[in-house]
């Protein structure tokens, strides 16, 4: 049976559902999946918490930023961790010695958004590191983990067992 609710807890569960707060949500995320996630996420940490809450719209405001920050912290960890597997620039110059790996690597960066094919090219074949290519792009660095996690995922795609 559910506990019941102080109107502090219950003003907290109507914020969660305003639009401005979804809005807000998004700004930090981008995306509306991420937002559901991160709001269910503060909706469960709100309920299993039953104390008094003085000005419940600023405890949410700063709950949903923080689950926020732990999203994009997992998510970096987890792109880190994915582009760990391979090393920079070797395998890549390894595989692109002969003509069909290059002309296949070139097809496979010239479908990606420019902005990714650069990045790629930066990090994988120039050897930047992607602190430097989000200084140079002036954006976060987990812009840049997620563009090229994507990236190299196509690229070794299209170079099927070449990089092997």
């Amino acid at each position: 049976m559910p506990e019941p609710t102080t109107p502090a807890n219950h003003a907290i569960l109507q914020w969660l559902r305003q639009s401005t707060l979804r809005q807000y949500a998004f700004r930090l995320l981008g995306n509306a999946s991420d937002v559901e996630d991160v709001l269910q996420t503060v909706a469960e940490k709100f309920l299993g918490n039953q104390t008094n809450i003085e000005h419940p719209e600023r405890y949410v405001r700063r709950a949903v930023r923080n689950a926020a920050i732990d999203l994009h912290r997992t998510e970096a960890v987890r792109a880190e961790h994915q582009l760990q597997q391979l090393s920079p620039v070797e395998p890549f110059h390894h595989a692109a010695e002969t003509a069909f790996a290059v002309h296949q690597l070139q097809t496979a960066l010239g479908e990606l958004p420019a902005v990714s094919a650069t990045m790629f090219r930066m990090h994988y074949l120039e050897g930047l590191s992607q602190k430097d290519i989000a200084a140079h792009f002036g954006v976060h660095l987990s812009s840049v983990e997620k563009r090229l996690a994507k990236a190299k995922a196509k690229c070794m795609k299209a170079m099927g067992n070449l990089t092997d």
